[in-house]
């Protein structure tokens, strides 16, 4: 299965996924931060990677930009956040996200979701 990586301040958020996904085959990391998160996009080259939008310090649509510029071949990078989905739809245009997740999404359609973003990209 994918290897993804889960970037989230929120602990609840990045247990609920990476317990979900990890229950669907996949192998997951977790980080808190876009520090602990970047030198695993670097290194250990995830699939495809959620991104929280709110994180303290610096949003994800703004690391996502960053990522864009640095990091050669990168994964489909998913927003993730409690945000209005009106709002997640503007940041994933803007900032070319490959897609979005509003968080409390049932884990049926997160596993549906994951499977096409990643067929998409085979």
């Amino acid at each position: 299965m994918a290897k993804i990586l889960v970037i989230d301040d929120e602990e609840s958020g990045r247990e609920i996924l990476k317990e979900a996904l990890e229950m669907d085959g996949h192998e997951v990391k977790v980080a808190s931060s876009w520090v602990e998160g970047n030198p695993l996009i670097i290194r250990w080259k995830p699939d495809l990677v959620f991104l929280d939008v709110k994180m303290p310090g610096v949003w994800g649509n703004k690391v996502l930009e960053v990522l864009q510029e640095t990091v050669p071949n990168l994964p489909p990078i998913i927003f993730y956040s409690g945000m209005d989905v009106s709002e997640l739809e503007k940041l994933k245009r803007e900032y070319k996200a490959h897609g979005y997740l509003q968080k409390g999404t049932p884990i049926s359609e997160i596993l549906r979701q994951v499977e096409e973003w990643l067929k998409k990209e085979e």
